[in-house]
C-alpha cells in the first residue's frame, strides 16, 4: 500500500513538473506577443466633440490597419478611447489612468487646448509622448526633459495657423485687418501669433474684441470692430462662436472679407445658413479633393460604418498615428515610451495623406520643435461650399 501511495505521489510531482516546464517555457512568447498600449484621450461629448470625433476615427483607422496587418513585430496594438469632454480634470484623470494603471507607450489628445496642457503635465511627470492636436503654441516649446515641447508631438501649431491667415489676407490684397478671438488660451495665443507675425506680410492690426467661450449673441462685439472701419476680419474663434461672429455680420449687414479656421468650417456651416461665409477664405489641411484623401477617408467610413465630418481633422490624426506606428516598430522596446519619444522624433514632419502646394516644411519658417505637419491648402466658400483656391 505504501509503495502504492509512493508510485501515485512520484507520478503526482512529475506531472506537475512537466507542467511547470510547459507553462515556464511558454513564459517568453507570451510576454513576447504582449500587447502595445496606446491611449485616445478626446473631446466625444463636450463643445468640440466634431473635432475630437472625427480625429478619434483617423487614430483608431492607422492603429486598426496596423492590427490588421499584423501588429508590430507580431504585437498587436491596444487602445483605449477616452473622453476628456473638453474638461480638463477629465482628461488629467485620464491620463493618470493611462500612464499609471495602463502602462501605455503613447498619448493620443486631446484636440482642446487646455486639456492637452493638463494631459502633457502628466506625460512629462510619467516619461511618456503625447501626440496632440491641439494647436497652443507654448504645448510645443521647450528642448529638455522638463519642458513641454520635449514630450508633446504637435499636428500643427498656433504661429502656423497664424503665419497662413495672414499671409492669405495678403494675397487678397488686405492691409488693414480686425481681430476677433475666443477667449481661452487658444483664442490669446492665437491673437498673439497674429499681431506678432502682421507687420512681415504688411499687414496693420487696427484692433481686436474677446468673446468668451459659447457665446451666441455678439453683435455688440462685432459693432465694436465696424468702428475700426477695417478690410478684413481674422476669425479667430471656436466653431459656435464662429457662427455667433456670421450672424451678427447678418445682422448688421456689413460685408467684408473673413478669415476663419477653415478646419471649424464644416462645423460652422452646421450652425448657420452656409451662404453667410460667401467669400471667406481659410486653410485646409488637406486638399479634401485629392484622390488619396477622397480614398482615405471612404476607407474610414466603411471601416467604422460612420460619417466622417471633419475630413482634414480626421486625415491629420491618421497621419499622427501612422507616424506613431513607424516610431513604434523602430524601437527596440516599444512598450519604453522614453524609446518611443525618440523615435517620434526622428518620423517628424509625416506626409500629408494628400498634396499640399510647396511642400513647405515647418522647420524653414519655424524653430519650435515636434511639429508634425506640412502646409495648409487655400480654399474659399463660394455659393455656399468650400471651393480650393
Amino acid at each position: 500500500m505504501t509503495g502504492r501511495i509512493s508510485q501515485i505521489i512520484w507520478l503526482f510531482l512529475l506531472t506537475a513538473g512537466l507542467l511547470g516546464l510547459v507553462l515556464v517555457g511558454n513564459s517568453g512568447p507570451t510576454q513576447a506577443a504582449s500587447p502595445i498600449k496606446i491611449a485616445i484621450i478626446q473631446d466625444q461629448s463636450g463643445a468640440h466633440a466634431d473635432a475630437g470625433i472625427s480625429e478619434r476615427y483617423g487614430y483608431q483607422l492607422a492603429l486598426d490597419e496596423a492590427n490588421d496587418a499584423g501588429g508590430i513585430k507580431g504585437r498587436k496594438i491596444e487602445y483605449t478611447i477616452g473622453d476628456d469632454g473638453g474638461n480638463v480634470d477629465r482628461g488629467i484623470s485620464l491620463a493618470k489612468r493611462a500612464v499609471e494603471r495602463d502602462k501605455v507607450s503613447v498619448i493620443f489628445g486631446s484636440d482642446v487646448s487646455t486639456v492637452a496642457f493638463g494631459i502633457v503635465k502628466t506625460a512629462i511627470a510619467n516619461r511618456t509622448p503625447q501626440v496632440s492636436g491641439a494647436a497652443s503654441t507654448p504645448l510645443f516649446q521647450g528642448t529638455t526633459p522638463q519642458d513641454n515641447g520635449y514630450w508633446c508631438f504637435g499636428m500643427i501649431d498656433n504661429e502656423y495657423l497664424a503665419v497662413d491667415l495672414l499671409s492669405l489676407a495678403k494675397g487678397a490684397g488686405l492691409k488693414k485687418l480686425a481681430i476677433t478671438y475666443i477667449n481661452l488660451a487658444w483664442g490669446q495665443d492665437m491673437r498673439n501669433a497674429c499681431r506678432k507675425y502682421a507687420s512681415q506680410y504688411g499687414i496693420q492690426i487696427l484692433g481686436e474684441v474677446a468673446m468668451e467661450s459659447g457665446a451666441t449673441e455678439v453683435t455688440a462685439e462685432v459693432s465694436k470692430l465696424r468702428t475700426l472701419n477695417p478690410e478684413g476680419i481674422l476669425v479667430l474663434n471656436y466653431p459656435g462662436d464662429s457662427a455667433a461672429v456670421y450672424r451678427a455680420l447678418a445682422a448688421l449687414a456689413w460685408s467684408l472679407p473673413t478669415f476663419p479656421l477653415g478646419m471649424q468650417v464644416p462645423s460652422i456651416v452646421k450652425m448657420v445658413d452656409p451662404s453667410l461665409l460667401n467669400g471667406a477664405v481659410f486653410g485646409l489641411m488637406a486638399d479634401t479633393a485629392a484622390p488619396e484623401f477622397v480614398q482615405l477617408v471612404q476607407r474610414g467610413e466603411k471601416y467604422y460604418n460612420k460619417k466622417i465630418l471633419l475630413k482634414d481633422y480626421y486625415c491629420r490624426a491618421y497621419n499622427a498615428a501612422s507616424a506613431a506606428v513607424k516610431a513604434l516598430a523602430a524601437c527596440k522596446d516599444p512598450t519604453n515610451p522614453s524609446e518611443v519619444r525618440d523615435q517620434l522624433e526622428k518620423v517628424k514632419p509625416f506626409p500629408t495623406v494628400a498634396p499640399v502646394p510647396g511642400n513647405l516644411l515647418p522647420q524653414q519658417w519655424h524653430k519650435i520643435p515636434h511639429i508634425m505637419f506640412t502646409e495648409l491648402c487655400p480654399f474659399t466658400m463660394k455659393d455656399g461650399k468650400m471651393v480650393r483656391k
